[in-house]
């Protein structure tokens, strides 16, 4: 476990570099494995099925509970990587590889072990070039780009995601390239260019409209609804939360239900957006719900990271506003239960 959340975290000429190789090193193929333990195609499909399980329960109960349980599966299959299999075998199995590698970098990201996140990433997208798949390899980049502008470094942001597009290739999976080029419009805004935001956000909106056969399994959580957070969250970031909560609010009604991590996540936006337009009292109460629906529901130390900055931002309204002080008090206990 990392000492700090940010210890070792590459940025600059190296992150993007290590970006830029995965773009350009030459295909190589996985090839026949002589080891103890015999993988068969069977294996590997079942180990495919409890990714995409454990990746259903992330979305429901979030990711710092399930951290533990999904590195010892990665382990499992590093270890089944030094077993006996033919090359077709190798290449699905590498695959799987980094798709589990990604969703535990995923998870360690949700519980801000940001060091870690980066260095699973990292083991992933050798794995994904040594299976040939670069839909993962850029899923991988995407993630390293959410990471980045998230962490106050939105030029590393826009840089991995446009990288990630262009590894893609001019084929593949329509939703895929949505999701990247969402990921473009959110680093945009945040650096302020609302130009280029804007027309990354019209590509995805139409890369969206478009049949998508290639789409792999795992890309199931990237539909209209999360297109539309990454929109609200360029408009928040751009200055005009009017039109920011008018689109929480849409995308809040076509949320799953039990992706209560995801809601979260809306109702911290709304409650931004409205602290954005002065309105303290609806901003404090819906804040007020999102901790409700988080601490009785969800594990994930990103949200309480996000419940922190709203808990900030209400700070000089508490001796003015009651529901500004009914939150801070419900947050302390929050706190307080939950020391780490």
């Amino acid at each position: 476990m990392d000492q700090h959340p940010l210890a070792g975290l590459r940025a600059g000429d190296d992150l993007i570099g290590l970006a830029r190789d995965w773009v350009t090193a030459d295909p190589v193929s996985a090839s026949v494995h002589d080891g103890t333990t015999r993988v068969d195609l069977a294996l590997v499909e079942q180990l495919d099925a409890m990714v995409l399980k454990l990746r259903h329960l992330d979305d429901e109960i979030g990711g710092t509970d399930l951290l533990p349980i999904v590195r010892q599966r990665y382990q499992r299959v590093t270890d089944l990587l030094g077993g006996s299999y033919t090359s077709e075998v190798g290449r699905r199995l590498h695959a799987t590889a980094a798709n589990l590698g990604h969703f535990l970098g995923w998870l360690a990201y949700d519980s801000s072990m940001h060091g870690f996140a980066q260095r699973q990433w990292v083991a992933a997208l050798h794995a994904a070039h040594s299976a040939a798949d670069t839909a993962m390899g850029a899923n991988i980049l995407a993630g390293m780009a959410l990471q980045s502008y998230n962490l106050d470094r939105p030029h590393d942001g826009l840089t991995l995601a446009q990288t990630a597009e262009e590894g893609l290739g001019a084929g593949g999976s329509s939703t895929v390239r949505a999701m990247l080029v969402a990921r473009q419009a959110v680093a945009a805004a945040k650096l302020g260019d609302s130009t280029t935001s804007g027309r990354a956000l019209h590509r995805a909106e139409t890369l969206l409209d478009a049949d998508d056969p290639d789409a792999p399994e795992w890309i199931y959580y990237f539909g209209r609804a999360d297109e539309q957070i990454h929109a609200g969250i360029c408009w928040l970031t751009l200055g005009d939360p009017t039109r920011a909560e008018a689109t929480f609010q849409a995308v809040l009604e076509t949320i799953d239900p039990t992706y209560i991590r995801d809601r979260a996540t809306v109702l911290i936006r709304i409650a931004r957006a409205r602290i954005q337009r002065n309105d303290i009292e609806s901003a404090a109460t819906t804040a007020t719900d999102a901790l409700l629906l988080a601490v009785s529901q969800v594990s994930s130390m990103r949200v309480a990271d996000q419940l922190a900055d709203v808990d900030q931002a209400l700070t000089r309204f508490r001796t003015s506003v009651p529901a500004a002080s009914d939150f801070h008090e419900r947050y302390l206990d929050l706190i307080s239960s939950n020391p780490t």
